[in-house]
């Protein structure tokens, strides 16, 4: 995964939800900063509030919509 892509992720502390977000930034680590397309950072729950994650909780790419 790199920057821009939108990805399922598995939730860091709700493991049972599932998020749709877009890749913001990547650290040397391994680690993915995700957010929201919402602008009011208020609204979504993304790694502006829980920071980023590891590489096995994103589970997918979103590559297509309806």
């Amino acid at each position: 995964p790199q920057v821009g892509d939108i990805v399922l992720a598995q939730h860091p502390f709700q493991p049972q939800n599932k998020m749709v977000k877009r890749i913001t930034a990547v650290t040397e680590d391994g680690r993915y900063f995700l957010q929201g397309d919402n602008p009011d950072p208020l609204a979504s729950t993304d790694s502006r509030s829980f920071g980023s994650i590891r590489a096995d909780q994103i589970l997918g790419q979103i590559t297509h919509k309806f």
